[in-house]
Parts: structure tokens; sequence; C-alpha cells
């Protein structure tokens, strides 16, 4: 079963704002975010950066661990590309890290542009 990732991250914000009992437009104040994009995350209708998702969750007063806590994701469920990823990136320094995860942002970003 294949994990739409964008959809996910939607609901797992939508929950955990209403569990405190936060607007969109409260989250979107805490997170110095549009409220219409705090909206299309909800909705799964964009995706979130790392850095992003990390504003969300000091919106919410909670840390990314406590944003995936209880996500079960074996490797076995990831196509065999992405595991290549993550098995190169954990061997890598946290600079390193980093520098690959910009990098991948850019490519996204460059990607999805329309043209």
């Amino acid at each position: 079963m294949e994990l739409d990732i964008d959809h996910y991250l939607g609901s797992r914000v939508r929950a955990l704002r209403e569990q405190r009992e936060l607007t969109q437009q409260e989250l979107a104040h805490r997170a110095g975010l549009a409220i219409q994009t705090v909206s299309r995350v909800e909705r799964g209708r964009i995706g979130l950066s790392v850095g992003r998702l990390a504003d969300i969750c000091r919106a919410l007063a909670i840390t990314l661990s406590d944003f995936f806590a209880g996500v079960d994701l074996e490797p076995e469920e990831l196509p065999p590309e992405t595991r290549r990823v993550v098995a190169t990136m954990q061997t890598m320094t946290p600079t390193g890290r980093r520098a690959v995860l910009r990098t991948v942002e850019a490519i996204d970003e460059a990607l999805s542009r329309p043209g």
C-alpha cells in the first residue's frame, strides 16, 4: 500500500491543531504562514518542506519526533530508490544531509514549476 505523504501530513496537522483547539487562522499566525497555506496543507493539496513543517510543529508546541510518533513506515514499504537514499544519508554528517536536502528541495521546486 502506497502512502500519500501530502494527505498524511495534512491530516496529521489538522488532527494536532484540533486537539489543541486552534483555528486554522491561529495556527497560521503562530507558524508565520498564510491561512490559505494551512488550509491547503490540511487538505493535502500542497506538500511541506522540512522547514515549514518545523514551523508548524513549533506553533503546535511539539517536536518533529512528536509529529511522526506512531508512524509505521517499514523500510520494505519504501521504494528501492528511497531506501538507497535513506541508507546513504544515514552514513553522512549532519552538514552533508542538510546539503542533500537543500539540493533535493531545489530540484523538486524546479521540476514543479510550470512550463
